[in-house]
């Protein structure tokens, strides 16, 4: 009888700065045993020690930060004095939490100016997140201390004992400085993203065994992902010092696509770009161009055979923390957690504790549910806004007056776009009523609209910006149209113009109809003559009708001198017309837009404008359904905001008859 030969196992030594748990786990499930593999995993201190004995060849290969390959392989001022053929055989984790911790009580970033703050070496990748994250917040590398403190744990001892204000910590380091009550600054996908944390290097060309261990690792994160090795992973994780409690932790961040492993081990051109990018803005433009081309598939970087692609997030999401999860590792009722969640009952609640609960749940990641809470409350805390045309540019300072109103109310918008299609827009209305939102702010206001008409019927909260229903019993906020329109009229009297035209809005909305009726009210009042033959409509306020409608007038044989365009849009359409037809603007033909949206300057020549205060419409708008929100049985109001003329090159003098 034969017996078979069993081949012998290959030996690995692995660099780690710090426990490999996915490594572990691959021992403790017979992975690493099925790929023939026998693998030391080797503690070293730092990555030139790391890098030092891959190039002597007493390891094998690394578990290291991508911007140490980076370094080493094109950077000849690194530690070691010259390059190496390092490259990277699969990506393994995306930063396992890496964050900027930091003293209890300390309320910011920037307030770490003045004091130390701890980094491995002041030239590693953990080191630049730091600094990038310190810049962002207005400190410069004058405002602060760096002390060289060595490996992350070693980094949190020191932060606990006071020996620095602040260092990044991550891979379960995180989640001791969590339990001790550190604070939790800022994520490193904040100045980093999409992050690469760990990958498994080489030097030289990958041995069969190094691809072996690149695949069980890969295999390995996959059993965990689909729970099968979460039991082994678990206590590999309480191995390492965590508790039971943190070592859960620990696994559900390994399964978390932003901060967790890399399915697949594939690495991809984002996530090295980002980290590249990081070191790029803490050195020299002459060191920084050494990097020129580092991420590209031809510089060698990245191994040939290493699975590559885009950003993954094929691991199967963890469970979200529920307020359950925050009140009971914060030692309290649910009830208490939530008031402490709070910002309408948080007084209710013992300042300590409050601070207690939020940090656990920043700590957890907990974001309330705010369907939950609209369930129990009947309140969402929402409002639709309800926009005919997103590519309107004076939209934008609307919504940021209507967001900025609703934010510190704790509110928030739904925005819906209606491309100015009644049906679209039911749809979406509906859509808007389905999430519970508590009122609506319409921009798309018809002079007659059904739709508005039911929903008033039937209750809901709106307030109309731009424009006004025909019954007007629906609260509002607009421009002074009328005001406005006379003051163009004025301007370009005062210029001497007797003979001027008018592009009207279409006369199914409100705008159109009170700027239309304005302009020949303005005539008059000025004693020149209501011409109806130089008054065109516009079937929508777009630049293309305005183009039609001013060469409409022309080819009638119309006799002016000067255009009053019922928006800016339609003032637009003239200077396409302008150009077409060889008329110079303002030397033949002056023009007045409304509303002076943005970039009116750049044009040639810049176009007069009836300025509109568009945000304070926005904000007038929150404020107003705000305030109908809060006491239902406020009477309709509508307000009427003040214009101004903003005076440019597009309107002169009439040339001499």
């Amino acid at each position: 009888m034969c017996t078979p030969v069993t081949p012998a196992a290959e030996n690995l030594v692995v660099g780690t700065f710090s426990p490999a748990v996915l490594l572990r786990v691959a021992r403790r499930t017979g992975v690493l045993e099925r790929h023939g593999l026998l693998v030391e995993e080797r503690a070293v201190p730092s990555a030139p020690a790391q890098f030092q004995a891959l190039a002597g060849g007493t390891l094998d290969a690394a578990l290291t930060s991508p911007d140490n390959v980076v370094a080493y392989r094109f950077l000849p001022g690194n530690p070691l004095g010259s390059t190496r053929d390092v490259r990277v055989v699969a990506a393994v984790d995306r930063g396992l939490g890496l964050a900027l911790y930091a003293a209890a009580g300390t309320p910011d970033v920037g307030s770490l100016r003045g004091t130390t703050v701890g980094v491995d070496v002041a030239a590693s990748g953990f080191a630049f997140a730091l600094f990038e994250i310190l810049v962002r917040a207005g400190l410069g590398r004058g405002d602060y201390e760096v002390a060289e403190l060595g490996s992350t744990p070693k980094r949190l001892e020191a932060l606990l004992e006071g020996r620095c204000a602040a260092t990044m910590l991550n891979a379960g380091n995180d989640l001791k400085a969590d339990d001790a009550g550190l604070v939790r600054l800022a994520d490193v996908t904040e100045v980093a993203a999409p992050y690469l944390g760990t990958v498994l290097a080489v030097r030289g060309e990958p041995t069969a065994a190094v691809r072996s261990l690149a695949a069980a690792l890969r295999e390995t994160g996959d059993a965990v992902a689909d729970g099968s090795a979460r039991e082994a992973a678990v206590a590999e994780a309480a191995g390492t010092g965590l508790t039971p409690a943190l070592a859960e932790r620990f696994v559900d961040r390994l399964l978390d696509p932003a901060h967790g492993l890399v399915a697949g081990g594939r690495v991809d051109s984002a996530s090295l770009e980002a980290v590249v990018a990081l070191r790029r803005r803490s050195m020299s433009a002459a060191v920084a161009e050494l990097l020129d081309g580092a991420t590209d598939p031809a510089s060698g970087l990245v191994d040939e055979g290493t699975p590559r692609g885009g950003v993954s997030t094929t691991l199967p999401p963890v469970r979200p923390p529920t307020l359950r999860d925050v009140a009971r590792e914060a030692g309290v009722h649910p009830a208490t957690a939530s008031r402490a969640l709070n910002p309408a009952t948080r007084s209710l609640v013992n300042g300590d504790t409050v601070t207690r609960v939020q940090r656990v749940a920043d700590a957890l990641g907990y974001r309330p549910n705010p369907i939950a809470r609209s369930l129990k409350t009947s309140r969402s805390a929402t409002v639709g806004l309800v926009i005919p045309d997103l590519t309107n540019p004076l939209f934008p300072p609307i919504v940021r007056g209507i967001e900025d109103v609703l934010a510190p109310a704790h509110y928030n918008a739904w925005l819906v776009n209606t491309d100015n299609d009644a049906e679209r827009e039911e749809s979406l209305v509906d859509s808007l009523r389905s999430r519970q939102v508590e009122g609506l702010i319409v921009a798309t206001a018809r002079l007659q609209h059904p739709l508005l008409d039911r929903l008033q019927a039937e209750g809901v909260r709106m307030v109309l910006i731009n424009r006004r229903t025909a019954a007007g019993s629906i609260p509002s906020v607009t421009a002074d149209d009328a005001n406005g329109i006379d003051t163009a009229v004025e301007h370009l009297t005062g210029l001497g113009h007797r003979r001027i035209a008018h592009l009207a809005g279409p006369q199914d909305t409100s705008t159109g109809v009170v700027r239309r009726r304005a302009f020949v009210q303005a005539m008059r009042d000025h004693d020149l003559e209501d011409n109806a033959g130089l008054v065109a409509d516009c079937a929508s306020w777009t630049e293309a009708e305005g183009a039609r409608a001013l060469r409409e007038l022309l080819d009638a044989g119309g006799d002016f001198t000067a255009i009053v365009a019922g928006n800016d849009l339609l003032a637009l359409g003239c200077y396409d017309v302008f150009h077409e037809r060889g008329i110079r603007c303002p030397e033949d033909l002056s023009v007045i837009g409304f509303n002076d949206m943005p970039y009116l300057d750049k044009l040639r020549p810049p176009l007069t404008s009836v300025r509109v205060p568009h945000y304070e419409v926005g904000a007038e708008a929150a404020r107003m359904l705000l305030d109908g929100l809060e006491d239902p049985t406020r009477h309709a109001r509508s307000i009427l905001l003040p214009i101004t003329l903003v005076e440019r090159s597009s309107t002169a003098a009439p040339a001499a008859s």
